[in-house]
């Protein structure tokens, strides 16, 4: 299941966590030859694993789409990552992508196929 909410929205969920930022996150930032909207909806499309919360500002260039998991719902915490996206130019993105899903040492499972999902949707 798929919600689009405005990115301010899609923000204000994200600081519910209310613990802060993770001081160690998964991250990785890459750049893509693809528009920052087009780029974003393809990512909510491929995130088929998850339920998505997509946000976009179009004036700012900018979007989102938030990875909750199955087994959580959209009622509780249950969030899984997050995909950041930002015009670079008309034609370039780049992503950054979170996992909420903590590790010790290494990636994790998730943060692989989210960027295996980003280089799909740069095709």
């Amino acid at each position: 299941m798929h919600r689009f909410i405005p990115l301010v929205g899609l923000l204000s969920i994200a600081g519910c966590a209310g613990a802060g930022p993770d001081p160690n996150p998964l991250v990785w930032t890459a750049t893509y030859p693809k528009p920052y909207d087009a780029m974003t909806y393809c990512l909510n499309a491929r995130s088929t694993d998850y339920r998505t919360v997509i946000g976009l500002d179009a004036q700012r260039g900018i979007g989102g789409v938030e990875l909750i998991s199955p087994a959580a719902g959209f009622s509780k915490s249950g969030k899984a990552g997050e995909f950041d996206v930002r015009r670079i130019t008309d034609q370039t993105s780049q992503v950054t992508f979170r996992s909420a899903i903590r590790t010790v040492g290494g990636s994790s499972t998730i943060e692989d196929w989210a960027r295996r999902q980003a280089e799909a949707c740069a095709q």
